[in-house]
């Protein structure tokens, strides 16, 4: 019976549910970049739902749309699947952690562009005034550390 509660219908056990949901938490409320304003306004550390911004007029905590940067963040979303995958047996170590690895990059790699447009005064990517119209990411990898640490403490079953 110990063992019927242990394991869901669909064979999942309570192990890899926990670490699933700590994975989704970290995809939604670790920080993922650090967001480089070269216009008028703030830098600010982002999440997925909130953000922390330090300026004159306003100093702290926002929470904010979850979709609002869905383009940077979605390779992230997809990576709780293929660590589900993980977790079941039906991916390797060597797999999930490259998919760990460019749920990091892509943040950057679609920043790149903007950044090299910015730097060099191109305007592809930028108002009249000069602000660029999408914003500049350094990634902060919290979710590829976490996702590393994890894998160490509870192994795949393949």
């Amino acid at each position: 019976m110990a063992e019927d509660l242990a394991q869901s219908s669909d064979g999942l056990d309570v192990k890899i549910i926990l670490v699933l949901i700590l994975v989704i938490l970290v995809v939604l409320l670790a920080p993922f970049a650090y967001r480089f304003d070269v216009g008028p306004g703030p830098d600010s550390i982002e999440a997925v739902i909130w953000h922390y911004i330090e300026s004159p007029w306003f100093t702290g905590f926002r929470f904010q749309d979850p979709f609002r940067y869905f383009p940077y963040i979605f390779v992230r979303l997809l990576f709780s699947l293929q660590f589900l995958r993980y977790l079941q047996g039906k991916s390797s170590r060597k797999v999930t952690l490259l998919v760990a690895a460019y749920s990091e990059l892509h943040v950057a790699l679609l920043s790149l562009p903007v950044y090299i447009s910015w730097y060099f005064s191109l305007g592809v990517f930028s108002a009249p005034d000069g602000d660029p119209f999408l914003p500049i990411f350094l990634p902060i990898p919290l979710l590829f550390l976490v996702s590393l640490f994890l894998m160490l403490i509870v192994r795949g079953r393949k």
